[in-house]
């Protein structure tokens, strides 16, 4: 049995990715930082349909310390003997705040969390991947698109794309392949509290004039997986926003 590591994975993107890879037979680990409430539900639902085949870790990641603690939670577990195949990084946060009334220690925060904390995981977990595993990281097509009201977010997640193509050389010698996954607008429960006229003014900026899928952003975590020649490549799933 393979062994996955997705964090960020009780909601959205994240529960969705850690599905399909229950659904391939991977032992999953998934992460959360908050709403136990929510996590309990999940883990109900998916002991029902694969009892025994996942494992829940709470614990938030944003600083060096969460992410020695959060090692220490996988070491601990039986599974763990066996590797990991497949890291998938997408926990990750955002800060609308003005530019002008970001501080430092909002800056900072978002960097923590979508960038330092995803690359000392990486570390962390180098001598637990498996040879000819991979690395996915769950970056944004905000990335590529600045995106006015989240300058952090921005910033961060074209870091996470450079971390991306660095990461490649580090890891061609275990034959593990290192890429990431570009979503664009998707229907996670935060898309989803948006009023109606903004979320249509969204899809007017998409070609396909929709959000994705929590799922589709999976098909790609699965296609990547598949492939076995698709390598430092940043994958945009964004329907082409931008398009009109």
């Amino acid at each position: 049995m393979k062994t996955a590591i997705v964090t960020g994975s009780t909601k959205g993107i994240g529960l969705a990715i850690s599905t399909a890879l229950l659904g391939r037979g991977y032992f999953v680990f998934m992460n959360y930082a908050n709403d136990s409430e929510n996590a309990e539900a999940v883990k109900s639902k998916l002991s029902r349909e694969y009892p025994g085949k996942f494992a829940v870790i709470h614990q938030p990641l944003e600083t060096k310390e969460d992410v020695r603690r959060f090692h220490d939670e996988f070491t601990g577990h039986d599974e763990a003997g066996s590797g990991v195949d497949l890291l998938v990084l997408n926990a990750g946060c955002t800060d609308r705040a003005k530019w002008t009334e970001l501080t430092w220690e909002k800056f900072s925060h978002v960097m923590d969390v979508n960038v330092n904390a995803p690359a000392e995981l990486i570390r962390k977990f180098d001598g637990n991947l498996n040879n000819g595993g991979n690395i996915i990281m769950i970056s944004s097509a905000m990335s590529v698109y600045p995106h006015a009201v989240s300058v952090p977010y921005t910033v961060s997640k074209s870091a996470v794309n450079g971390l991306t193509l660095a990461l490649v050389k580090e890891y061609c010698g275990r034959n593990i392949r290192v890429n990431a996954i570009l979503p664009g607008f998707v229907n996670t429960p935060w898309q989803k509290a948006k009023p109606e006229e903004q979320r249509q003014r969204i899809c007017g900026k998409v070609a396909l004039h929709r959000f994705a899928e929590p799922e589709e952003i999976a098909q790609a975590v699965m296609a990547i997986i598949d492939a076995g020649y698709i390598n430092g490549a940043l994958i945009p799933v964004d329907g082409s926003y931008c398009y009109s």
